[in-house]
């Protein structure tokens, strides 16, 4: 957007001294309204010039005649966005619902204060849809005020605000959730109990891997390099046959080594494969189906989302939990085995940057934060480490009364690796 009010010089016109300025951008052709006024005398010229660009930075709204209102914000958002994925679209098309049901469209932006804004994350509540009823989660109350914050952000940077009325405003922080961090014997348990060869092979993706649940589902074997043990994860466009898969972090795409393991389990499955079946995690059966759906998505004109390609894994996964004797009152899902790959990964001393691209995390902080939890077993090797040190510095210690508990302790963080 062209903000600069600038001072022209026409010797052809009558009053030859021109301030000209834009307005906003349109809301579908994203092209600005071009403005001026002429003027005999310079000075008079530079005069306006000043006080027109001190009022723009006071809040005056920059096309004569004319305010922005709610109902133009949501639009010029929602045009703004409207190449993200599916998903993340229609995350903003029902943070829109939500201040379109507080506030009418046509309410001008300048008369959402601070007061009003306050009063609207106070009352936030479920859109009505079938089945869906009670108070929102506080992650979800999280992510509309953090959407609306941003849009009103975009509003700002236009200039049709003076200031962002949710800028004070910081969403209610959830409980941070508590997980099952999976050791290596209780992850041999898992692979030994599975159903089937493709269960096995959905858990050891998931968990030396680091693959979402629609990646593990979406992936090809296209996708796996077997003589490098590497695997790749990639956007891939639709055909009539198949549907399209996009990353959810929107790059071009990430390599993930494999473990020796893994790639056992992937050529045992490849080998016993159809020749017709693209996807490495599917049967036959569900391979079919899928293209049924897909048909069907594409009749509708609906678009299609990475978790459409499996239907009831954690529930078959929670099955094998329970066959492999693990009882824990945290989290266990296929997706925490995920978070248990980026844990493995950070504390055997993988670089963070690194761990951040296997991950396919946009942001490190979502890596280092919200991934890389203390648990039990952290707790007693810090512990153990202090106690050694302790141990091999005390003057009332032999010698090799020092050296058993040390080897103890190495031996103790051997059997508790997570790898």
């Amino acid at each position: 957007m062209t903000k600069e009010i600038g001072l022209y010089r026409d010797p052809r016109k009558t009053k030859p001294w021109i301030v000209r300025w834009y307005g906003f951008p349109d809301l579908v052709t994203g092209k600005q309204k071009r403005y001026s006024k002429s003027f005999l005398v310079k000075a008079e010229a530079k005069r306006f010039q000043r006080t027109l660009q001190g009022e723009f930075e006071r809040g005056r709204p920059r096309d004569e005649a004319e305010e922005r209102t709610l109902g133009d914000l949501c639009k010029f958002y929602l045009q703004v966005n409207k190449s993200q994925r599916s998903k993340t679209r229609k995350a903003h098309q029902n943070t829109v619902k939500h201040l379109l049901r507080f506030f009418p469209p046509e309410t001008l932006l300048r008369r959402i204060d601070v007061p009003a804004a306050r009063r609207f994350s106070g009352q936030i509540q479920p859109l009505r849809t079938a089945g869906r009823e009670g108070k929102l989660s506080l992650w979800t109350t999280g992510k509309v005020l953090k959407s609306v914050k941003a849009m009103f952000n975009q509003a700002l940077e236009n200039r049709w605000i003076h200031s962002n009325p949710f800028a004070g405003i910081n969403p209610p922080k959830a409980a941070p959730a508590t997980w099952h961090i999976l050791t290596a014997s209780e992850y041999g348990r898992l692979l030994e109990k599975a159903a089937t060869l493709q269960q096995k092979a959905v858990i050891a993706l998931a968990y030396t891997a680091a693959l979402r649940l629609g990646e593990i589902y979406s992936l090809t074997w296209d996708n796996i390099d077997f003589e490098r043990s590497t695997l790749t994860i990639a956007k891939r466009a639709a055909s009539e046959a198949l549907p399209p898969f996009e990353p959810k972090s929107q790059r071009s795409g990430r390599t993930i080594p494999l473990a020796r393991q893994t790639v056992e389990i992937l050529l045992e499955l490849h080998e016993r494969a159809p020749e017709k079946l693209p996807y490495v995690a599917l049967t036959e059966r569900q391979f079919e189906t899928l293209k049924k759906k897909w048909q069907r998505y594409r009749q509708a004109g609906r678009e299609w989302e990475n978790q459409d390609f499996a239907n009831n894994v954690d529930r078959q996964f929670k099955k094998c939990v329970r066959r492999a004797g693990i009882k824990s009152t945290k989290r266990l899902s296929l997706h925490v085995l995920r978070k248990c790959a980026c844990k493995n990964w950070l504390d055997n001393g993988v670089n963070p940057k690194v761990v951040q691209e296997f991950m396919g995390h946009v942001d490190i902080k979502t890596t280092m934060e919200s991934y890389n939890r203390v648990g039990d077993g952290d707790m007693k090797k810090a512990a153990a480490v202090v106690e050694a040190l302790l141990t091999q510095t005390d003057a009332h210690v032999t010698p090799a009364a020092a050296n058993r508990t040390a080897t103890s302790i190495f031996d103790y963080a051997r059997q508790d690796s997570n790898l």
